[in-house]
C-alpha cells in the first residue's frame, strides 16, 4: 500500500487548528509537533476501531487524545462517524480487567484464527504503527518509533506486524 491518507483529513481544518492551538496553549506542545501528534491521534482512533485489538498510544498521541476528549461534541461526532460509537479512554493499561490485559499482549493470527501471545518484551508502538498503516494512514515513524532502525522493523515483521518505511515527503 503506497497511498496513505493523513489523519488530519478526517476533521475540518478549523477544528484541526483549534485543537493544535489548544495543545500549544494548554499542554505546551509546540504547534508543528502538536499538529503531528493530532494527525497521528486521528489515524490511531480509526485504526483502533478497525483492528479488533486494543492499541496503546504513544505519550504525545495520548496527550492529543485527552485534548480531543475535552472538546466533547467534536470527539463524540468523530467517534460516531469513524468508529460507530464512542471510544472509551483508559489512560493506564494496568487499570483494565484481566481479559483486557490479555489482549494488550496478544495479536490476532488470521491463519490460526486465534489470538497468539506476543513476545513479552514486544514494543506496542510497532503494533500501533502497523495497524495505522493497515487502516490506510500515514504513520509518523519518528514520532512513534524514535531511534528505531530497520532491524527493529524486521523484528516486528517476525511478530506479524510489518512496518512500511515511508518517505518524509509523504509526511502529513
Amino acid at each position: 500500500m503506497s497511498d496513505f491518507r493523513c489523519g488530519r483529513e478526517l476533521i475540518s481544518a478549523g477544528d484541526f487548528h483549534r485543537l493544535v492551538r489548544y495543545l500549544d496553549e494548554r499542554e505546551h506542545m509546540e504547534r508543528p509537533y502538536a499538529a503531528r501528534a493530532l494527525d497521528q491521534l486521528l489515524a490511531f482512533l480509526v485504526a483502533l476501531g478497525n483492528s479488533g485489538m486494543l492499541l496503546i498510544p504513544d505519550e504525545d498521541v495520548d496527550t492529543a487524545w485527552r485534548a480531543l476528549i475535552v472538546h466533547t461534541e467534536l470527539y463524540r461526532e468523530f467517534c460516531d462517524k469513524y468508529n460507530g460509537g464512542y471510544i472509551d479512554y483508559h489512560p493506564v493499561p494496568g487499570s483494565q480487567n484481566t481479559a483486557t490485559l490479555r489482549k494488550w499482549s496478544t495479536r490476532w493470527d488470521s491463519t490460526a484464527k486465534k489470538y497468539v501471545k506476543l513476545d513479552e518484551s514486544y514494543d506496542h508502538s510497532f503494533i500501533a504503527v502497523h495497524e495505522i498503516q493497515q487502516s490506510g494512514f500515514y504513520a509518523d515513524l519518528d514520532l512513534w518509533l524514535p531511534g528505531r532502525k530497520p532491524e527493529h522493523y524486521e523484528e516486528a515483521a517476525h511478530q506479524g506486524f510489518e512496518i512500511i518505511e515511508q518517505d518524509r515527503s509523504e509526511n502529513c
